[in-house]
């Protein structure tokens, strides 16, 4: 079991690690932040992010299966652009995947948002 200023460390690594990464102000991240659903982090930005995430903290992605938590990259075309800006369908069928996630994912040394418990 992990102590509680460990798991506080480790939130804390994580959320600047995502700030870092997103550009997204320190403020307007917190550990129920959604990836994609707050921080619009979606497609190849997510891979990457993902993967910098996995190599950073040693945490194994195993078959996490990205396309339940963000859309695949399509490029830019006036039908996405539109979807995005009005359409929360769009949005709503994708798992949320989130900070807390992360941190659990660290402290497993696997990304399982399903099943990680801290």
């Amino acid at each position: 079991m992990i102590s509680e200023d460990k798991k506080a460390e480790v939130s804390s690594e994580i959320m600047a690690f995502v700030c870092d990464e997103s550009g997204v102000d320190k403020d307007n991240i917190h550990l129920e932040t959604r990836l994609f659903h707050d921080l619009g982090i979606d497609g190849i930005d997510a891979y990457d992010l993902l993967d910098k995430y996995s190599l950073k903290y040693k945490v194994s992605l195993g078959e996490l299966p990205h396309h339940d938590y963000f859309n695949e990259e399509t490029g830019i075309s006036l039908i996405a652009i539109l979807k995005r800006l009005f359409g929360k369908m769009h949005m709503s069928n994708k798992k949320p995947l989130t900070i807390m996630d992360l941190v659990n994912g660290v402290i497993m040394g696997t990304l399982k948002p399903d099943r990680n418990e801290g």
